[in-house]
């Protein structure tokens, strides 16, 4: 499934289901084709991104490749894999524009 999420603040975001339902669950939010942050809650969920973001980056991994740095890329089965961190960079981007010009983040409408 692709997530289309948009804001009044920024450009559309799209992520791959895979990408985008870890971060609607860190977030609290129900996955599913369609929902809203409101701009009441960007700070809690900007806060809730940004202590996950960190919570991931400081698990070890087996198959971390530390000379890439910041545990920004780990190697799996030969191909690069792109972390949590690193995935979540765009959707926490958008909140922070977004609370700025007090506008929503919905997606599926």
């Amino acid at each position: 499934m692709l997530y289309k999420f948009k804001s009044k603040a920024t450009a559309d975001l799209i992520m791959l289901g895979e990408h985008a339902e870890p971060i609607l669950r860190v977030l609290g939010k129900e996955v599913g084709p369609q929902g809203i942050v409101l701009s009441a809650d960007l700070q809690r969920a900007i806060g809730l991104l940004e202590d996950a973001i960190k919570r991931h980056g400081r698990e070890p991994s087996a198959n971390t490749d530390r000379s890439q740095g910041a545990d920004e890329m780990v190697k799996q089965e030969g191909a690069l894999a792109v972390s949590f961190g690193v995935r979540a960079q765009p959707m926490l981007s958008m909140m922070r524009q977004a609370l700025k010009e007090e506008a929503d983040i919905v997606w599926g409408v």
